[in-house]
């Protein structure tokens, strides 16, 4: 695009040349009607998400942080004092009551960053609830046992004193600025949720990469002046391969079982197993419906894939396994997926990405707030030594990598 700028140039050169940066500048900050127009969604994918306060355990020596936070699908989250999951489609009478502050991880679920899988062309429309504490720091109130005694946990004030909050991902497209997820100048302000509010993102995955979630509703304060990121409040968006089907890399021996369990009997008969006593995996088995899986929410979700044929995400795992549904079942990937295996062609010197691959999460943060494991050799004025806090600033428990041992 050319500018005239000298004191020569004709009113109808400047008058074209309006005209053009117009169009430019409207083909580059389209209107929302236009950007929706212009997608077209190969599947529509969703996800039912919430924020809550969570204390968390960084280690098994004691560091963490009582006032920690996270993103969690409803599915995952119970309420404390029914224990009943928040979201159950066998039976809602089931129901948890989704309350800010009352509101706790499922006991069989490991705190992690949440990690939403999609594939390229979907588009994912979050639901979304914000089930912070009004205020600020809710766990640094003293607990009563129940002999009468009084315990105060280690004080960690690092949240924010906002406490609306978003779902904001990084690098996806919106179809308008309401999917932004933040709060930033003059947005609406149902980008963001304030305790118990609800919000509605729907994003386009363009292409494939991992797309990192964030809030950007509090951007500053707390350590490192993260926000609440250092608190644990981020997670991630992966987006796969055009095709691709993504399955749970880990799970307990029991939904192995399960999967391969084809007449529920408890045991795997010689027909549920290979010659060498492998189990036979049915990747598309479903919770049955019975109890306990009826009371925990699961009854008729799959077990091993992490969305429904509906298109909803029930699992967030950090590992996965990714697979394309050809006719012969479960597999590689056709050429048409990359440019290069379209022509027959690849790179020699990288892996062969049409194969059947595992996907590995990993989440590197640091400045996370805690409280350390032996927080007397961190405090100047308990120290053994004066030095003793500044020699050991280098590996105290605040960089943290989220992953799964396999």
């Amino acid at each position: 695009m050319a500018i005239c700028l000298d004191a020569p140039c004709s009113g109808a050169n400047r008058r074209y040349l309006a005209a053009v940066a117009a169009l430019t500048l409207g083909s580059i900050f389209a209107l929302p009607g236009t950007v929706q127009a212009a997608i077209t969604c190969q599947r529509n994918v969703s996800a039912d998400v919430v924020a809550f306060d969570k204390p968390l355990m960084y280690n098994r020596l004691g560091a963490g942080n009582v006032n920690g936070m996270m993103y969690a699908l409803r599915r995952d989250v119970v309420n404390v004092n029914s224990l009943l999951p928040l979201k159950n489609a066998a039976d809602p009478a089931l129901q948890g009551l989704a309350i800010a502050g009352q509101v706790d991880l499922r006991g069989d679920k490991r705190q992690r960053p949440i990690v939403l899988r999609i594939r390229k062309g979907d588009c994912l429309t979050v639901s979304f609830q914000n089930l912070l504490t009004p205020a600020a720091n809710p766990f640094n109130a003293p607990k009563v046992t129940p002999a009468g005694q009084q315990f105060r946990a280690p004080i960690v004030n690092d949240q924010t004193a906002e406490r609306r909050v978003g779902f904001h991902v990084s690098g996806l497209q919106y179809f308008s600025m309401a999917d932004d997820g933040a709060n930033v100048g003059v947005n609406a302000s149902s980008l963001v949720a304030a305790p118990n509010g609800t919000a509605s993102y729907t994003l386009y995955a363009a292409k494939e990469g991992v797309f990192v979630v964030s809030n950007p509703g509090s951007t500053f304060g707390s350590d490192g002046n993260m926000g609440n990121n250092s608190n644990g409040l981020f997670g991630q968006v992966i987006v796969e391969p055009t095709g691709a089907e993504s399955f749970r890399g880990q799970v307990f021996e029991e939904e192995l079982r399960l999967a391969a369990d084809v007449n529920l009997n408890g045991i795997l008969d010689a027909a549920e197993t290979t010659d060498d006593g492998h189990p036979i995996i049915n990747y598309d088995a479903v919770y049955p419906s019975v109890e306990p899986w009826l009371s925990e929410g699961k009854a008729g979700l799959p077990i091993l894939a992490m969305m429904t044929p509906g298109g909803e995400i029930v699992h967030s795992e950090i590992n996965a396994v990714n697979a394309f549904r050809g006719a012969n079942g479960l597999g590689a990937f056709p050429p048409s997926t990359y440019p290069l295996e379209s022509e027959g062609l690849r790179n020699p010197v990288v892996p062969n990405r049409l194969e059947a691959f595992r996907d590995f999460a990993s989440v590197f943060h640091d400045e996370t707030v805690n409280i350390q494991a032996f927080p007397g050799f961190f405090i100047p004025a308990v120290a053994p030594t004066p030095v003793m806090p500044y020699v050991l600033a280098g590996v105290k428990d605040a960089f943290m990598i989220n992953y799964e041992h396999i």
